[in-house]
């Protein structure tokens, strides 16, 4: 048994709520994917688009230049980043509200992609990363950048699978290992809403209920404290209120400089290694409606990131400052949440029950789209098979046929699996998804920097860069986790007294000693760390290897519009006049239609 007290268990009545409110979702969801399926749809496979046009009576081109994706941008970076949030309730119990400047660091990744990369991907009609990669360089280096996206993906998705598990495993008491195969199991059925209508409408209301059901928490919760002014009282009362602390601690994971530069590099990991995020770019008509959308998923994520945020310090209050997990009333740090919403609804009939399932309706919405965006990525960018976006009436959507509707079952039966290790993990959920992130979106994000404002930069230096940079990133997570400076886990005397009304057996004053010397480089910096290793090799390698003078760049996947034959002969020319002057180059961006370039090519 998970749960040392019975009271905080399911009830039976809570038990009806809880499947009721599951199997009604799934019901409706899988009816709207029945009606949808009766719509046209075509999947084009090798880049030949006769067989949309023999059957539906319009080719591949015209699919892609009528009209403009209208749904509502809720995407699959959005629901995969906010339930691996879920996870910050224990960050923010333990380290305080400076977490908040994540907040600005998610804010400031989002406007560098819309506004340095997403010209260049809305113009092309370009629908991934590794797509762009392929083209500004070579297969090989779209095919490295594939495995590194399809990796995070399926790190991601074991992650997104615990979250819900665990949240199963708290409130039945069943083993970890029955609550994923219970938790995989229903997400799986999922998959089969493949159509990105579907999966935009089933995202948004499976956000709106687990926003709901935080208020619902949050408010309760509040209420419980005394009221906003007393849960206030006691917040700034505590160290958690700590959002004038700006000195600099390396024996810590979290200070401003940590939270704001490292954060940014996990933040652009994240926002670029979004296969739908990519796509609702290259979908765009303009640049204007792309940037929009961007704009869009960016703000939409702050009240859900606020709060997550204010739910750890809701149970810091509610509990009167019991840690559940270094008491052992918990298997997992990232069980917190649902243990808190057990004991604050524990008196109220169905509440509960229906709170619960909210939490994990999420947790289904991100392993169906995942899934389905991960067989999407595996198809398209590793074996040449491209998913096209088809076009009926007013609305465009992503189709796929039965092949990569297997390939997203099998994946999801992989990352089961690695679920399981990821909790095994000392780390908690919510640093491996931000680690995870930085370490294999980072790279991805700096190559397409290099292929965009770099010139000079060729196929060998940005393979080799997309390839050093995750293992100098791996190497300083494993360095944090297993060999950094921990404090040690500890119970006060007020901790220890408040945490006995909730189990039945003696408690001990401290989980584990976790006390280790040496320093200690804060895991946010992962995703700034591969970064700039990734562009010190790229910049490195292209500079040994003369660069690309033999095969000089597309001006079409560029932002800079000038190539490197261009620089070179300048350069050669004006060295044979005179060496005591010097040519200025005058850097175009991208915004100027009228410069000619190399070929012209149309938009797919």
């Amino acid at each position: 048994m998970y749960v040392e007290s019975n009271p905080l268990l399911l009830q039976w009545f809570d038990y009806i709520t809880f499947a009721g409110l599951i199997i009604t979702y799934a019901t409706v969801r899988l009816i709207l994917y029945t009606c949808c399926t009766k719509q046209q749809f075509c999947f084009r496979q090798r880049r030949s688009g006769s067989l949309c046009e023999a059957k539906y009576g319009f080719s591949s081109q015209e699919s892609s230049d009528k009209g403009d994706f209208f749904s509502f941008p809720l995407d699959t970076s959005i629901v995969t980043f906010l339930t691996c949030m879920l996870g910050a309730t224990y960050e923010v119990r333990h380290n305080g509200i400076q977490l908040i400047y994540l907040v600005a660091a998610h804010g400031l990744a989002h406007i560098i992609v819309v506004e340095f990369l997403m010209p260049v991907l809305c113009d092309q009609r370009i629908y991934s990363v590794p797509e762009y990669l392929g083209l500004r360089f070579n297969g090989s280096t779209r095919r490295a950048a594939a495995l590194l996206l399809s990796l995070h993906l399926l790190l991601q998705l074991g992650l997104v699978m615990c979250i819900p598990a665990l949240t199963f495993s708290q409130v039945t008491g069943f083993p970890i290992w029955i609550s994923l195969l219970v938790v995989g199991s229903l997400g799986l059925t999922y998959t089969g809403s493949a159509d990105l209508r579907i999966g935009v409408l089933a995202n948004a209301a499976e956000l709106l209920i687990l926003f709901v059901a935080l208020i619902t928490i949050l408010v309760f919760g509040v209420e419980q404290a005394g009221g906003v002014h007393t849960f206030w009282q006691r917040i700034r009362e505590s160290k958690l209120f700590n959002l004038t602390n700006f000195r600099f601690s390396p024996g810590q994971d979290y200070d401003l400089c940590s939270l704001l530069l490292g954060g940014l590099g996990i933040m652009l990991g994240f926002v670029t290694a979004s296969p739908t995020q990519i796509e609702q770019f290259a979908l765009a008509t303009s640049r204007r409606n792309a940037r929009i959308k961007g704009y869009v998923c960016m703000v939409f994520c702050w009240p859900f990131l606020l709060a997550m945020f204010a739910l750890g310090l809701l149970a810091f209050t509610i509990l009167n400052e019991c840690d559940p997990w270094i008491a052992g009333l918990v298997t997992y740090r990232d069980q917190l949440l649902a243990f808190s919403t057990s004991m604050l609804f524990d008196k109220m009939v169905v509440i509960k029950g229906w709170l619960l399932a909210c939490l994990m309706l999420g947790g289904f919405s991100s392993i169906g789209s995942n899934t389905n965006s991960l067989a999407a990525v595996i198809l398209r960018d590793l074996f040449g098979i491209r998913v096209l976006y088809g076009y009926t009436m007013t609305t465009f959507h992503r189709t796929v046929d039965w092949v990569s509707r297997w390939v997203a079952i099998l994946v999801g039966v992989v990352a089961m699996p690695i679920a399981f290790g990821l909790l095994n993990s000392p780390a908690s959920l919510f640093k491996l998804s931000l680690a995870t992130a930085g370490l294999l979106g980072g790279p991805l994000f700096a190559a397409t920097i290099c292929g965009m404002y770099m010139p000079f930069t060729n196929s060998v230096g940005t393979l080799l860069g997309l390839l050093i940079s995750p293992f100098v990133g791996a190497g300083l997570l494993i360095y944090n986790v297993h060999f950094g400076a921990t404090p040690r886990s500890e119970l006060s005397l007020k901790s220890y007294v408040n945490c006995g009304n909730y189990s039945s057996h003696p408690l001990s004053m401290y989980h584990e000693s976790e006390r280790r010397s040496g320093f200690n480089l804060p895991y946010l910096y992962v995703g700034s760390a591969c970064i700039v290793c990734s562009l010190t090799v790229t910049i490195g390698v292209s500079a040994l290897t003369c660069c690309n003078r033999r095969s000089p760049a597309d001006r079409a996947y560029m932002r800079l519009k000038y190539s490197w034959n261009e620089v070179a002969s300048t350069h050669t020319l004006n060295s044979a006049e005179t060496s005591d002057q010097f040519t200025d180059i005058s850097l175009t961006m991208g915004e100027t239609e009228d410069i000619p370039t190399q070929s012209t090519y149309p938009r797919r």
